[in-house]
């Protein structure tokens, strides 16, 4: 990412992240502080035992055939081999069968102003959120009503007709447009 961002001369952006997403964002921000001016973390987690004990269970059984038919539809949507989609799968689903911590001392130095978000029934457990508010300098926390992407309506997640993305776009605008 920090890479795509300096092939695009882009010295330094706003980035947002979804759960593995949001994940991929904070290493920017570690690595590459320089990089992010803004970061938004949104359902994701820096420990294992930050996430709700059933996330684990349904990784460890994580197959291609009971991936999301939507999410599988989206990706061949945009990129139509198959083959990929598998070989993204596996590497997710292997990266969080092998997840481990992020070490609190590369939390404490992450520079950029962090808004964290979850929906108040995530995998995410709200008490490592409020934790992850008091490790990295220039946190926010918003709790939003929802499961594990339902504020932003997530593709899978989401149920019902729903405000809540437009007003989760409200306050993640606010965010980045603040001084």
């Amino acid at each position: 990412m920090a890479g795509r961002l300096k092939d695009l001369r882009i010295e330094q952006a706003d980035v947002f992240g979804f759960s593995n997403g949001a994940s991929v964002g904070l290493e920017v921000a570690i690595r590459h502080p320089q990089a992010v001016r803004r970061l938004v973390f949104a359902s994701s987690l820096t420990k294992k035992d930050g996430a709700q004990p059933q996330l684990w269970t349904i990784i460890q059984s994580a197959d291609i055939s009971n991936m999301p038919q939507p999410l599988k539809d989206a990706f061949l949507k945009v990129n139509p081999d198959p083959a990929k989609l598998k070989t993204m799968h596996d590497k997710d689903a292997e990266r969080m069968r092998h997840f481990t911590d992020v070490p609190d001392a590369q939390l404490r130095a992450v520079r950029a102003p962090t808004l964290i978000l979850i929906g108040d029934r995530d995998i995410v457990r709200p008490e490592h959120a409020i934790e992850l508010t008091r490790l990295l300098p220039n946190a926010r926390l918003l709790v939003v009503p929802g499961g594990h992407g339902d504020y932003l309506g997530e593709l899978v997640m989401t149920q019902r007709a729903t405000r809540e993305p437009e007003l989760t776009a409200g306050f993640v605008e606010e965010f980045l447009d603040a001084p």
